[in-house]
């Protein structure tokens, strides 16, 4: 029998943040999107400032649970003088997050 993974109803904030950090500890558990590669190209963002944002961001909006099963939130960092925004996903069944896009606030 194939085991089951139990998603939780709700991720409050707080946790989505902890599980954020510790995952983002280790690169190899960050994965970046095309559509985020681009647009980091495009914007002049680098995988540094992405991987601080991820490491040391708060939280822009509470967590929901996407199409895909993932929890989806912003993580927002002021560096460099400017103020970065990563949309994200956490997976609920493993230790990876998911940068959808990244972007200046203005």
């Amino acid at each position: 029998m194939a085991a089951r993974h139990v998603v939780p109803l709700r991720l409050s904030p707080v946790k989505a943040l902890s599980r954020l950090r510790a995952i983002a500890n280790d690169p190899f558990n960050i994965e970046v999107t095309q559509h985020a590669k681009s647009r980091m190209a495009e914007r002049d963002i680098t995988d540094e400032q992405v991987l601080q944002c991820l490491r040391r961001g708060q939280l822009n909006e509470t967590p929901a649970i996407d199409v895909h099963g993932m929890w989806k939130f912003g993580v927002e960092l002021y560096i460099a003088g400017d103020h970065l925004s990563c949309a994200v996903a956490l997976d609920p069944c493993r230790p990876a997050v998911v940068v959808i896009t990244a972007f200046w606030v203005r």
